[in-house]
């Protein structure tokens, strides 16, 4: 899945913890979405390596919870990094 957040709503870090709210809004329709919406608020925390966050995410007052690890752009295979 690709998040495109359309506006950071708030964010912040302590040594390597982070906690964010993005505003979510699919750009592309058709593609499956793991949140079950076009458009939406998340909330998300995790912790920061060099390279990678592993997060956790959730949709405010909704049920269920997203977890992943973000890798920075630089860092993912020629083949995914130009999709």
């Amino acid at each position: 899945m690709v998040i495109v957040a359309t506006c950071m709503k708030e964010c912040t870090h302590n040594r390597g913890v982070f906690t964010a709210r993005i505003h979510v809004k699919q750009y592309v329709a058709g593609i499956a979405n793991v949140m079950g919406k076009s458009e939406f608020d998340l909330a998300m925390t995790g912790a920061m390596g060099a390279n990678k966050m592993t997060v956790t995410g959730s949709i405010p007052g909704a049920p269920g919870e997203l977890h992943g690890i973000l890798t920075k752009r630089g860092e993912l295979p020629a083949r995914v990094a130009t999709a």
